[in-house]
């Protein structure tokens, strides 16, 4: 029964795909974007989830506020879900204008390891195959997907653009191999962590982070380096990249793995508030928030923000 199910998901997304490319580029684009702007805003997908953490994470914005945000949040998903399958990538990196690309760049230029880090944010997939161009090939430990055949078909195409995927649960032996190789490893940090991760607030409120990362970047000592897309309208795309992280000098002990994690959080977490529709608030970052008008039984979660 799975494996029909697979096929009929993976059949009529392939056949969506193929009608939407025969359209437009425009048409296209503005066709996906209100169709999962109708999924959330109509058919209620994953809306009490994204209300509830927004209502959380900004309490001082109104009702009317959040539900427009909420709203933007889906719009720009569906541009997103356009550029991954219908748009010509070549066409969508003409877009995209880069602040800070040279600290990359340098980091090649040294032929070290590099860990780059991002977040559920703007079209990272299009982003990350763009800095791939730059670093000749990354490896992206990613999540695998429920359907099988949808997952081979998302990791092929990665693939053809300089990114090789592996899967969390067996990965870090081959990431450590690639840093100490000195190559590039991307990583998302922003999903809710669960066991393996540890309590620390994020955008001021308690749950579950990842510190794998900060581990691998002492052991190493391969920099850190974040990349954030924001879309502009329809097409363009303004893609900042920070200046690194060195942990040369850095001892690897508790201390400096909590304060290199809360680090690459406070990083994140100036994205997301500076650009929120830009987020894929659609994940359950925290578990501990309970539904409600504006999030009102919350307050006790929160954490001043240092």
């Amino acid at each position: 029964m799975r494996k029909f199910q697979n096929a009929l998901e993976y059949y009529s997304l392939r056949g969506a795909i193929g009608f939407l490319k025969i359209l437009p580029y425009g048409l296209s684009i503005r066709i996906l974007a209100y169709l999962l702007l109708f999924g959330g805003k109509v058919l209620k997908i994953k809306r009490a989830v994204v209300l509830r953490q927004l209502s959380a994470v900004f309490p001082e914005k109104s009702k009317k506020e959040i539900n427009q945000l909420a709203d933007r949040v889906y719009f720009e998903l569906g541009k997103s879900v356009c550029e991954i399958f219908i748009a010509d990538e070549k066409k969508v990196f003409e877009q995209m204008e880069f602040e800070g690309l040279e600290h990359l760049e340098k980091l090649v230029a040294m032929d070290r390891g590099i860990i780059m880090v991002s977040a559920h944010f703007g079209n990272w997939e299009v982003g990350a195959k763009y800095l791939a161009q730059v670093t000749g090939k990354v490896y992206a430990v990613v999540k695998k997907q429920r359907n099988v055949l949808f997952d081979n078909y998302i990791n092929k195409a990665r693939l053809a653009s300089g990114i090789e995927t592996l899967s969390m649960k067996s990965a870090m032996r081959r990431v450590i191999a690639a840093l100490n190789n000195k190559e590039a490893v991307g990583f998302l940090v922003d999903q809710y962590a669960g066991k393996h991760g540890i309590d620390l607030p994020f955008l001021g409120i308690e749950t579950k982070v990842f510190n794998s990362v900060a581990k691998l970047s002492l052991k190493t000592k391969a920099p850190i380096i974040f990349a954030f897309d924001v879309r502009d309208g329809y097409y363009k795309h303004y893609c900042y990249v920070t200046e690194p992280i060195f942990t040369d000098d850095l001892e690897f002990n508790d201390k400096n793995v909590l304060d290199l994690t809360k680090q690459i959080n406070y990083t994140i977490e100036d994205y997301i508030r500076r650009f929120p529709h830009m987020w894929l608030w659609l994940h359950r970052k925290w578990r501990n928030l309970q539904g409600g008008k504006n999030e009102s039984n919350t307050s006790n979660t929160r954490i001043s923000e240092p």
